[in-house]
């Protein structure tokens, strides 16, 4: 594959599946822009990809704010221009039964999981028609399998 001059941006790519997302689109000569909501990890992982002669971005970007999308678009579009793909990793989870999952933690996973998906829409659609390009949303097992404590989560894997 080719993302040679593509834009390749990643949420919670600061570590896990995110991460290794990051460096194999680096491979395909893409330029990514590696995003979490711990800076010092997006950067980190936006640095090896660099040392390793690729060309990346790391932002901090809390999904469930509109505030860091704006921010990160007008990074980007400072940076690299308009976003070719949008990678929808990021993702909460609280491990407990439903019954003693407060009101705000249940909310927290919902905004996270599903509320991020949205705003990335919001921020992005317009580069994405304008590119052609391409948005991929992680679900998870969890979305055809409920597992004991995973109410909310699997919920918002399901929706996805």
């Amino acid at each position: 594959m080719d993302f040679k001059g593509r834009n390749v941006l990643i949420t919670g790519g600061g570590n896990g599946i995110g991460a290794a997302t990051a460096n194999k689109f680096s491979g395909y000569g893409a330029n990514v822009i590696v995003t979490d909501w711990d800076k010092a990890a997006a950067e980190s992982v936006a640095k090896e990809i660099v040392d390793s002669g690729g060309i990346a971005l790391g932002l901090k970007l809390d999904v469930t704010k509109i505030e860091d999308w704006k921010a990160a678009a007008v990074s980007i579009h400072a940076a690299y221009g308009k976003v070719n793909v949008v990678f929808n990793n990021a993702y909460f989870r609280i491990v407990k039964p439903a019954h003693f999952t407060s009101v705000e933690e249940w909310d927290k996973q919902i905004d996270v999981n599903f509320g991020g998906i949205h705003k990335s829409v919001i921020t992005f659609i317009q580069d994405l028609q304008d590119t052609n390009g391409a948005m991929v949303n992680t679900s998870s097992v969890h979305a055809h399998f409920g597992f004991l404590g995973s109410g909310a989560y699997a919920a918002t894997k399901g929706g996805i």
